[in-house]
């Protein structure tokens, strides 16, 4: 049997006590068990809400109830005042779910300190209970920060700020002792020139660090990062980037002992580059060359029938555009078939020879790029290290991005990039023991 006290649209259950695993239970009783109320608390009421469909639960403890100090854990200390406070728990049975509390400030009779107790179901002035902190998180790994407020009923900033602080606790635990090949990328924010620069973890394939800009000084901000998680810049040996002269200066500055490797990436994208340059300036004397873009940027087998016939008869042409592809192919060559350094080096400076001697100003301005880095282009082949790695995650993180349709200011970005590719130990929804304390 079921009464109802009515009040303002606010109906006290009074149940009938409910058999759980043969106990006894009243309706509070069961919402204590259900939020796991630990002594000395308990379940005073609870009350259900039929307009705004909530229900909240009451907590409350004996008045001659002493605590232990938060400040220096004495034991015994009485109650100095008390403070109204409310947390938001996870919804039960689509009711959104209020716990109540008149929270106990403690004086401690040791150091004489006065601060709020500590209740075990949320973090200390945070209005979220841990689980319902939990489940955010775990909504805002699939979703969007909009989405995800939008299933549970509350503020994407509230989400946000949630994640923010669940994500600077679990970047407290890294160690980062032992990294010693990392790459750097940068990409853009937001539309126009808003650039952040992404540091990576080669081995490791996480997200370590992430600085807005793309100017040297961004070496500079991931060396005091890399020391306060136990890291050594002097440890980095070897570092993939792009041929950035920024990044190669701070490169230089602050991680004096790493190789600085330009893989095969930024140095096809580059030659790719000069091959365009070359058939549109061609083109507008030899109209055959119109739509024909993709047949000298793609390599031979990815090309189907029709655009493998066409590309043999344009070979058959004397073409200046021909001449850039077939150098091209060389190059392509030269890391598909060279073992070592040495092999490497010979094979490109024959290419910076023909490059230069080749009468096309793209291809003489590709050769003359080589030779400025070819260290860090020969660094390959020492130990085949590439920055894909770097583009993977580059791809990914403007994924998150595009799902969010941009976001409001760039530590939420950061935030987000952190949460998916960081590799954060951040526990799951309901994990067992004490609750995680972020």
């Amino acid at each position: 049997m079921v009464t109802q006290e009515e009040s303002n649209n606010k109906i006290e259950i009074i149940l009938d006590p409910v058999i759980i695993d043969d106990i006894d239970l009243s309706f509070k009783d069961a919402m204590g068990i259900l939020l796991k109320v630990k002594s000395p608390f308990y379940v005073k009421k609870a009350t259900i809400d039929l307009t705004n469909y909530e229900i909240h639960v009451h907590i409350s403890y004996d008045k001659v109830t002493t605590f232990t100090s938060p400040c220096c854990q004495e034991e015994n200390c009485k109650i100095h005042n008390k403070a109204p406070r409310i947390w938001r728990a996870l919804d039960l049975l689509e009711y959104k779910t209020i716990l109540h509390l008149d929270q106990p400030n403690i004086k401690c009779p040791n150091c004489g300190k006065k601060a709020a107790y500590l209740v075990d179901w949320a973090r200390p002035q945070c209005g979220l209970t841990i689980k319902f902190e939990q489940r955010a998180i775990a909504n805002c790994k699939t979703m969007t920060f909009v989405d995800a407020a939008f299933c549970l009923g509350e503020t994407d900033k509230r989400l946000a700020s949630t994640v923010y602080k669940a994500v600077q606790k679990a970047r407290l635990t890294l160690n980062w002792k032992d990294i010693k090949a990392i790459g750097i990328d940068e990409t853009s924010r937001a539309k126009g020139h808003n650039y952040i620069s992404v540091f990576v973890d080669l081995y490791s394939r996480n997200v370590l660090f992430i600085a807005d800009g793309k100017d040297a000084s961004v070496f500079d901000q991931f060396c005091e990062e890399l020391k306060r998680n136990h890291g050594n810049p002097s440890k980095i040996i070897y570092l993939a980037m792009d041929m950035s002269v920024a990044f190669i200066s701070g490169a230089e500055t602050f991680l004096p002992n790493a190789d600085i490797i330009f893989d095969k990436f930024h140095v096809i994208k580059l030659m790719n580059e000069a091959i365009d340059k070359i058939r549109r300036q061609e083109s507008l004397e030899n109209p055959i060359l119109r739509g024909t873009r993709y047949i000298w940027l793609h390599n031979p087998e990815n090309l189907n029938k029709k655009q493998r016939e066409q590309l043999i008869h344009l070979s058959k042409r004397n073409l200046k555009t021909g001449r850039a592809y077939r150098y091209k192919l060389e190059l392509q060559k030269i890391y598909a078939e060279a073992d070592n350094y040495q092999e490497a080096e010979f094979g490109f400076n024959k290419l910076i020879s023909w490059g230069t001697r080749s009468r096309l100003e793209p291809l003489e301005n590709f050769a003359k790029t080589l030779k400025a880095h070819l260290d860090g282009i020969l660094n390959h082949f020492d130990n085949f290290i590439t920055s894909g790695v770097i583009e993977g995650l580059n791809s990914k993180i403007q994924e998150i991005k595009r799902r969010a349709r941009g976001f409001p200011n760039t530590d939420n970005f950061k935030n987000m990039i952190y949460l998916h590719l960081g590799g954060l130990k951040i526990p799951k929804l309901y994990k067992t023991g004490e609750p995680y304390d972020f």
